[in-house]
């Protein structure tokens, strides 16, 4: 049996520091990049809702994102080069 979470996101797949992306809620759609400066949890409809503080850096602002929304960067980039130069 599926067991159901009181939360919507989990604060331990991102952290501070972490560069992000996440699509603007819009006809656009624009994509938009930053880095997290905290997540917090929100109280909403019942359920504890996580989001992140996020500094934009094409609106450079702080935009708080639902963390459900965000990708982390760093684990869409292939990291070959990086791996070559501690072996």
């Amino acid at each position: 049996m599926r067991e159901f979470s009181r939360n919507f996101g989990k604060i331990e797949d991102f952290s501070e520091g972490d560069l992000v992306s996440w699509s603007e809620i819009g006809p656009r759609r624009q994509k938009l990049i930053g880095i997290v400066q905290k997540l917090f949890e929100n109280n909403t409809g019942g359920r504890f809702v996580v989001y992140a503080r996020v500094f934009s850096l094409k609106k450079r602002s702080y935009i708080n994102v639902l963390a459900a929304n965000l990708t982390k960067l760093q684990d869409c980039v292939d990291n070959s080069a990086e791996k070559e130069l501690l072996t």
